[in-house]
């Protein structure tokens, strides 16, 4: 091969090579282009999904401080409820020293009433047993009673029938001549 054939066939080469130099630049920046489109489409989804994720955050963030109101606010309420508790401590204390006098006068107080209760037992059973014995005293007074009624009927029967007779006679010596019924046994007549 010559020189100048040798110079076509670098030329030949030098335009193919310039030829795929330009066609594997033209794939090379249609790839990059694609690529970029790619990333470029694929970097907007992430900033909207970060974009949401700010939201969500500041959502969050606002809901941490709405949180940290309540807790505050807890916290305050809190600190009511132990002030009152110390309040209702501070009450309760001579509450219970004032219930341990009362347990003391209940146990003295039932002591009491059952030395009464023992008394009253005692007394019902002789209540019971005077009853009984009043009972027995009535029927007997009853009886005695009834023999002195019928005493008396018997009494007031004799007593009219003697009062009966004493006013025959009586009348009887009413009605005799005054000689008679006046009898005297020495006298002349």
């Amino acid at each position: 091969m010559t020189n100048e054939e040798l110079s076509a066939v670098r030329t030949i080469f030098r335009e193919e090579a310039n030829a795929m130099r330009m066609a594997v630049r033209e794939e090379v920046n249609a790839a990059v282009y694609a690529s970029e489109t790619r990333i470029m489409a694929r970097l907007g989804q992430l900033e909207n999904r970060l974009g949401q994720l700010e939201s969500r955050l500041g959502q969050l963030e606002s809901r941490l401080g709405q949180l940290e109101n309540r807790l505050g606010q807890l916290e305050n309420r809190l600190g009511r409820v132990e002030g009152q508790l110390e309040r209702l401590e501070d009450r309760v204390r001579p509450l219970e020293s004032e219930v341990h006098k009362l347990q003391i006068d209940l146990s003295e107080t039932i002591h009491v009433l059952n030395e009464a209760t023992k008394a009253i037992n005692e007394l019902q059973r002789s209540q019971q047993s005077l009853e009984e014995r009043v009972e027995d005293n009535t029927l007997s007074i009853k009886r005695d009673v009834q023999a002195l009624n019928a005493a008396v009927h018997n009494f007031g029967r004799q007593f009219i029938e003697m009062n009966g007779i004493t006013n025959d006679r009586l009348t009887a010596h009413e009605r005799m001549p005054s000689d008679q019924a006046h009898f005297r046994p020495h006298s002349a007549a």
